[in-house]
Protein backbone atom coordinates (compact mmCIF):
# COMPACT_ATOMS: atom_id res chain seq x y z
CA UNK A 1 0.00 0.00 0.00
CA UNK A 2 2.52 2.52 0.66
CA UNK A 3 3.69 2.04 -2.44
CA UNK A 4 0.56 2.86 -4.09
CA UNK A 5 0.49 5.68 -2.45
CA UNK A 6 3.73 7.11 -2.96
CA UNK A 7 3.24 6.87 -6.33
CA UNK A 8 -0.01 8.52 -6.68
CA UNK A 9 -0.13 11.53 -5.05
CA UNK A 10 -3.70 12.31 -5.62
CA UNK A 11 -4.64 9.15 -3.79
CA UNK A 12 -2.73 9.79 -0.51
CA UNK A 13 -4.69 13.44 -0.92
CA UNK A 14 -8.33 12.19 -1.40
CA UNK A 15 -7.67 9.96 1.86
CA UNK A 16 -6.44 12.90 3.40
CA UNK A 17 -9.62 14.17 2.69
CA UNK A 18 -11.68 11.63 3.50
CA UNK A 19 -10.16 11.63 7.33
CA UNK A 20 -10.72 15.71 7.29
CA UNK A 21 -14.34 15.11 6.21
CA UNK A 22 -14.75 12.37 9.24
CA UNK A 23 -13.36 14.35 11.72
CA UNK A 24 -15.55 17.12 10.49
CA UNK A 25 -18.38 15.20 10.69
CA UNK A 26 -17.64 13.87 14.06
CA UNK A 27 -17.34 17.36 15.43
CA UNK A 28 -20.17 19.03 13.87
CA UNK A 29 -21.77 20.09 17.46
CA UNK A 30 -18.94 22.97 18.07
CA UNK A 31 -19.11 24.97 15.04
CA UNK A 32 -15.69 26.39 15.25
CA UNK A 33 -13.91 23.06 14.56
CA UNK A 34 -16.64 21.65 12.24
CA UNK A 35 -16.68 24.76 9.65
CA UNK A 36 -13.36 25.30 8.79
CA UNK A 37 -12.83 21.40 8.53
CA UNK A 38 -15.30 20.75 5.85
CA UNK A 39 -14.44 24.30 3.99
CA UNK A 40 -10.40 22.84 3.91
CA UNK A 41 -11.99 19.66 2.84
CA UNK A 42 -14.30 20.81 0.00
CA UNK A 43 -11.63 22.94 -1.17
CA UNK A 44 -9.03 20.51 -1.48
CA UNK A 45 -11.60 18.26 -2.67
CA UNK A 46 -12.19 20.97 -5.85
CA UNK A 47 -8.59 21.71 -6.35
CA UNK A 48 -8.50 17.84 -6.97
CA UNK A 49 -11.73 17.80 -9.77
CA UNK A 50 -9.28 21.29 -11.38
CA UNK A 51 -6.34 19.86 -11.47
CA UNK A 52 -7.72 16.79 -13.23
CA UNK A 53 -9.90 18.58 -15.38
CA UNK A 54 -7.06 20.92 -16.60
CA UNK A 55 -3.95 18.28 -16.66
CA UNK A 56 -6.08 15.28 -17.97
CA UNK A 57 -9.48 16.42 -19.06
CA UNK A 58 -11.00 13.74 -16.50
CA UNK A 59 -14.76 14.88 -17.07
CA UNK A 60 -15.04 14.38 -20.23
CA UNK A 61 -13.70 10.99 -20.39
CA UNK A 62 -16.69 9.82 -18.05
CA UNK A 63 -19.35 8.06 -19.96
CA UNK A 64 -22.98 9.26 -20.56
CA UNK A 65 -25.95 7.82 -18.99
CA UNK A 66 -29.16 8.12 -20.67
Amino acid sequence: MRELLSTHPLKLLSVVVCVILVIGVLNRRRKRIHIPLMLTAMGIDVGMVLYLEIRRGVVESIPQVR
